[in-house]
This record gives structure tokens, C-alpha cells and sequence, in this order.
């Protein structure tokens, strides 16, 4: 059996890879919650005060 020396490092890389993207993702889909959230609870601030003048 040829015994490979660059998997472990390959393997490594892809994982490191890997665990980047998926914590990017999920730092943005937070950050994208965040945002919606914001405009929602500033929507719903303003037909309040809107509404509290009729």
C-alpha cells in the first residue's frame, strides 16, 4: 500500500476550510436576523406613533 503524506494536510486544509465557510455563513444569516429585526420593530414603532394620532 503507497502511503500518502499530504492527506492529513489536505484533509486539515478542507476542514479548516469548511469550518470557515459555515461560520461565515452563520455569522451573516445572524447578522441579516439582526437587520430584518431592526426595520421590523422600526416599522412597527412608526404605524404606532402613527396610529396614536387619529
Amino acid at each position: 500500500m503507497n502511503k500518502n503524506g499530504f492527506t492529513l494536510l489536505v484533509t486539515l486544509f478542507l476542514l479548516s476550510l469548511t469550518l470557515m465557510t459555515v461560520t461565515t455563513v452563520t455569522l451573516l444569516f445572524e447578522r441579516q436576523i439582526m437587520f430584518e429585526k431592526s426595520w421590523q420593530d422600526y416599522y412597527k414603532a412608526k404605524i404606532k406613533k402613527d396610529s396614536s394620532f387619529e
